[in-house]
């Protein structure tokens, strides 16, 4: 793991993915990689669970690498709901923050179709 974006959504991390995909990083997580494996959403759900509710161990190095090891670079969400976690994970990492003002990002997420 080379980089960290630990923006929420709707703060550029599709078009940092699409960046960090042309600089050479390769493959790069974004939410949209763990939609794509049923085992990734069971192992965020994991993650969420042992951090937010207390059930099992929370990741360390080990388990951040069975769902990122094969990535160079991760950016928004879940990843972002884990930023101390990962920058404690991959600490040679180089850690970017994607931010947006909170009125401009609250505009951006009602713009969305939320499908039902």
């Amino acid at each position: 793991m080379e980089v960290l974006v630990l923006g929420l959504c709707r703060t550029g991390t599709t078009s940092m993915t699409i960046a960090l995909r042309e600089l050479g990083y390769g493959e790069v997580y974004h939410m949209r990689s763990a939609y794509a494996s049923e085992r990734d959403v069971e192992l965020w759900i994991q993650a969420l669970e042992a951090k937010y509710e207390g059930k099992g161990s929370p990741f360390g190095r080990e388990q951040w690498d069975s769902i990122l090891g094969h990535c160079k670079a991760i950016t928004d969400i879940p990843g972002a709901f884990f930023a101390t976690e990962l920058v404690e994970a991959y600490p040679e990492a180089k850690v970017i923050l994607t931010t947006r003002t909170p009125e401009s990002w609250h505009a951006s997420m009602m713009q969305i179709t939320w499908a039902v």
